[in-house]
């Protein structure tokens, strides 16, 4: 299919007092990287006049260190394929940068590339907006997250504070009691004894409060250790640096209950054989990556795999997967705020 032809060169001043109306940064290059029309707002995005831009300079001292960046697009359009794409372009004489969406789009001549139509909208409103959506949205995670938090501390103490304490009031005055049958009076201890250890680990999973005694890490390995003895799997756990204990409270307890939940997926829907999940840490940037032989499955629809995208998202991160003949992995990268 042959490609349309369009020709810089047939335009009037109508169409010049046209383009010096609208808020879009129009402008014409040739093969040669001459500037040969600049409108309005070009010419006032770039701090340049007419007279210092038309037939007398080149895109690359124009851009500066931005024509690198820009020049496989340059190559792109004068090769004949229409360009499109953003970049952040710093303001002469100021200190910030604007957003633009750039569209490169060539101008043919008996079929070869003369030169290139440049139109560049200013996005910055919209990468603002942008902005502030995803600051909101963060905001919004964060007060469910923390609320949530706050629950399941009301949760533990009424557990832990009034039911586990009056079941461990009954089990005494049980062992105290000798005039009941004494099968049934063994069985029934047996029954309050367990119930005050599923309390116990239930209260535990809501809220680990060896986080606030011992630290993240130790939690972390606390909890791999209390696996190890319970599954065939075997899970080894490294860390790069201490300096994770540094971060606050309820970052904390969302990065541990990543780590658990990863470590459910595993012991539940993985083969039984050696995984190595490795926690590094810099600079407020955390990675956690699970390595395997073994296929890594992981249910995407599960309520951990659930509540682990919840809580990557909360802290603005990414999912990674990898497969290849010999081993699988899952990479967890994200920020978490100061």
């Amino acid at each position: 299919m042959q490609k349309e032809k369009t020709s810089f060169r047939d335009s009037g001043e109508s169409g010049l007092l046209v383009s010096n109306q609208t808020t879009a940064m129009l402008a014409y290059w040739d093969k040669n990287l001459l500037c040969r029309f600049a409108n309005g707002a070009y010419l006032d995005w770039f701090g340049k006049s007419s007279d210092e831009m038309i037939d007398r300079i080149h895109l690359p001292e124009l851009l500066g260190p931005l024509y690198e960046k820009n020049h496989p697009y340059i190559q792109g359009v004068l090769s004949g394929e229409k360009q499109l794409f953003e970049r952040e372009i710093p303001i002469p004489g100021v200190a910030g940068v604007r957003q633009s969406l750039a569209t490169y789009i060539p101008d043919f001549k008996n079929s070869e590339v003369v030169g290139f139509f440049v139109h560049v909208a200013d996005i910055t409103y919209v990468k603002n907006l942008e902005k502030l959506v995803v600051n909101s949205k963060q905001d919004i995670l964060r007060t469910i997250i923390q609320t949530t938090e706050s629950e399941r501390r009301n949760l533990v103490e009424l557990l832990r504070e009034n039911i586990n304490q009056k079941l461990v009031a009954c089990k005494m005055m049980m062992e105290a009691n000798k005039d009941l049958d004494i099968g049934i009076h063994k069985e029934v201890v047996v029954h309050i004894s367990d119930i005050i250890s599923d309390i116990n680990k239930l209260c535990s999973d809501l809220v680990p409060k060896e986080i606030e005694y011992f630290g993240l890490l130790e939690t972390i390995r606390m909890k791999l250790e209390t696996t190890r003895n319970t599954c065939p799997h075997h899970i080894h756990f490294e860390c790069n640096s201490n300096e994770i204990e540094s971060i606050g409270l309820t970052d904390q307890l969302s990065f541990c209950r990543i780590l658990f939940d990863l470590i459910k997926l595993i012991v539940r829907e993985s083969e039984p054989g050696t995984f190595q999940i490795v926690v590094q840490y810099k600079k407020q940037l955390a990675k956690i990556s699970v390595v395997s032989a073994n296929e890594l499955h992981f249910q995407k629809n599960s309520k951990e795999y659930s509540e682990i995208l919840f809580r990557v998202e909360y802290f603005n991160g990414k999912i990674f997967e990898h497969h290849s003949q010999n081993q699988s992995s899952l990479e967890i990268e994200f920020l978490i705020p100061e």
